[in-house]
């Protein structure tokens, strides 16, 4: 929502949360309101000159109002437009001096320190995950976040990890340099060390100086900041306030996504009248395939605000914000620059620039400038081709393309259900927009429930139009505490004369609470399209509960091209994905459909076109997966997998049989019949 001159939008959303912002006061209250229009921008209250000799009691007001500024906002015109910004913006903004002198006011900076200042005031909240483009200043952002409450608040502890020991110590070394040129009011007392090397502590020094004689009034806070190893178990054991966690996507040594455990629990303990402690991580992810950037992204993925506990956390506690990189963008660029004089981006423009950059560029490189300046979340996370398994090029292709339209409008999200809950009968679709499947295609009425009858067993009736493929869960975890997921898919037969052939057309992604229950939710869509379903058979439960039901015709058996020498003997249905060779066959397969149906597809013969893979979940499955690691993280991969070997499965042609001439009859009225098959 635009907003538009002399109002105020209040709520507002930034990232997937929205935030509601306070209410502002009477326009002549707010600063700049006498200025002209063009002239109202954000203007730094400098510290008068020969500040010590002014009368004491002018003194003392310019003090109660910079530190009423520092603790409730600052409300100001700009061009026109009423803004707001929080109390730590504010003091970042006018007294946070860093290696390029003070910072200018920019939009993405209101919107971050909005976001910061909502995840202090959440009390279920941990802390934010902030990640965006390089250069862009969220480190000195994230010092001035952990000195504010510590110099003002009695008895707590805050802490600096970085990629390595040395990396923390360059970023405290940062904070003393910006701490250094705050007016004394803003510098609570110390212990008089000018250039503290490990921790800046605010305690009454040995002897008094000429600083602490003019405090001599003030309490000692008894606080302090310090820098540790990037170890997991650096502050085990110690009650923290506030821990500035520096390049988590590029922190190797150690796992980022443990040492967030081990830091919660420091932030708990320290918890007092103050609340709860709070976790600020940043980063830019400029690598996915060494450990550094997958563990990131475990951080990233479990700081989903959509999948919360009942306590309403966030599985580790913490909110995410992902900032791109035309969003805010100062670079200059042959004389341009890609903010206006009121610190708006220019988001068109700087777009754009990015674009034109990555135009020649290619593979890796390409790969490394868009998690460098991401332009959409996907950018984070792409990875190289020639490290993949998959082709990872043509993956982000289509991701990108599924980000450029509106999905909503292709995909629909529902249910299958038995016809008036009466088992065996018609299965019917219900839209919902909280139900297990997506749906992309449908087969036309007439095709729908097709069933057949052989040897007194119910059988699937269109086994040429395409296969389902299903990786049950079971009971085991993965690496980040997921219970996993059953993970089915279904995919039409290359036929040129279906409008939807070769495509993935449905996903069923869940975990219901009772195996029984999706054992059944199987069986209703293998009935509704009328298609086999090709299953990881080592978890029998699916197996059982389709024979039990009347329905193991549906339940494919294992496809040629993956058979062995011992396989053939094999009379349960499903394909069991314990052995290299079932695995590598799904995986060459996976990669052939990849190449011949995703992203930017090239056919001789025909204009290129993108592929209808519109199943998110599934693609970034595939950009994800590492043979090495356990495959319970990959359930979309396995799912596709086997639906495509599925498809792949030879069916004999159907042919019409023609009428065999074997002698004369009479029908019951009398009438010959020449025609009996």
């Amino acid at each position: 929502m635009m907003q538009k001159p002399h109002e105020f939008i209040r709520e507002r959303k930034i990232g997937e949360h929205t935030i509601m912002l306070p209410e502002p006061p009477a326009a002549k209250h707010i600063a700049n309101y006498s200025l002209p229009q063009k002239e109202q921008k954000f203007i730094r209250t400098e510290l008068p000159k020969d500040f010590r000799r002014l009368d004491p009691e002018k003194r003392k007001e310019f003090i109660r109002k910079e530190w009423d500024k520092r603790l409730n906002g600052y409300w100001f015109y700009n061009n026109g437009m009423i803004e707001y910004i929080t109390g730590m913006h504010y003091f970042y903004l006018n007294w946070w001096y860093i290696n390029t002198g003070y910072p200018i006011y920019i939009d993405c900076d209101r919107d971050f320190f909005y976001f910061w200042k909502m995840c202090e005031d959440d009390p279920v909240c941990d802390g934010m995950v902030y990640i965006t483009n390089r250069g862009e200043g969220k480190t000195v952002k994230s010092i001035c976040i952990l000195y504010e409450p510590i110099s003002r608040k009695y008895n707590v502890q805050a802490g600096i990890q970085s990629k390595t020991e040395g990396d923390g110590k360059k970023i405290f070394a940062k904070l003393i340099f910006s701490w250094k040129k705050l007016p004394y009011f803003f510098r609570p007392i110390d212990t008089g060390n000018s250039s503290p090397q490990k921790s800046i502590s605010f305690s009454a020094p040995s002897t008094k100086t000429t600083k602490t004689q003019e405090k001599e009034d003030e309490d000692v806070l008894n606080s302090f900041i310090d820098f540790e190893s990037a170890s997991v178990a650096a502050y085990d054991g110690q009650t923290l306030h506030r821990v500035l966690c520096d390049e988590i996507g590029k922190t190797v040594e150690v796992n980022v996504d443990e040492r967030m455990n081990t830091l919660k629990e420091c932030l708990r303990a320290g918890r007092s009248a103050y609340g709860r402690g709070k976790i600020i991580a940043t980063t830019t992810v400029e690598e996915m395939e060494r450990k550094g950037g997958k563990n990131c992204k475990k951080v990233w993925s479990r700081a989903n605000p959509a999948k919360r506990d009942g306590n309403g956390q966030t599985a580790n506690g913490l909110y995410r914000l992902f900032k791109p990189a035309d969003y805010g963008y100062v670079e200059v660029v042959k004389g341009e620059v890609f903010i206006d004089e009121y610190g708006n981006s220019l988001r068109q423009k700087a777009y754009d620039y990015f674009m034109n950059r990555r135009s020649i560029l290619k593979g890796a490189d390409l790969n490394s400038e868009k998690r460098k300046f991401p332009l959409r979340e996907a950018d984070i996370w792409v990875t190289d081709s020639k490290l993949s398994m998959y082709d990872t090029d043509k993956i982000d292709q289509q991701l990108e393309h599924n980000d450029s339209i509106d999905l909503d409008k292709i995909l629909v999200r529902g249910d299958f259900k038995w016809e008036g809950g009466v088992l065996d009968s018609k299965v019917v679709w219900h839209p919902n927009e909280k139900g297990k499947w997506l749906i992309y295609w449908m087969p036309k009425l007439e095709d729908r429930n097709k069933i057949l009858m052989k040897n007194g067993l119910k059988c699937p009736g269109n086994t040429d139009a395409g296969a389902f493929g299903l990786d049950p869960y079971d009971n085991k975890t993965t690496v980040d505490d997921r219970k996993s997921d059953a993970a089915s898919y279904g995919l039409t037969r290359f036929n040129p004369m279906q409008p939807e052939t070769g495509n993935f057309v449905s996903e069923y992604v869940c975990r219901p609470d009772l195996p029984e229950e999706m054992w059944e939710d199987m069986i209703l869509q293998a009935v509704f399209y009328g298609w086999e379903i090709l299953i990881e058979s080592n978890k029998i439960g699916t197996i059982n509960h389709f024979r039990r039901r009347g329905y193991i015709k549906y339940l494919m058996h294992r496809p040629e091209e993956t058979q062995t020498a011992s396989s053939q003997k094999m009379e349960e249905p499903g394909i069991p994905m314990s052995g290299d060779e079932p695995r590598m066959a799904l995986i060459y397969a996976t990669q052939s459909h990849i190449i011949q149906r995703v992203g930017l597809v090239e056919e001789e013969g025909r204009e290129p076109y993108m592929g209808r893979c519109y199943f998110n979940k599934l693609l970034n499955n595939w950009k994800e997966f590492d043979f090495d690691r356990k495959w319970t993280e990959f359930d979309s991969m396995v799912g596709g997998g086997l639906a495509i070997l599925g498809v792949r499965k030879y069916m004999p042609k159907k042919t019409k049989r023609e009428p065999i001439k074997l002698f004369d009859t009479f029908d019951s009225s009398g009438t010959m019949s020449r025609l009996i098959e």
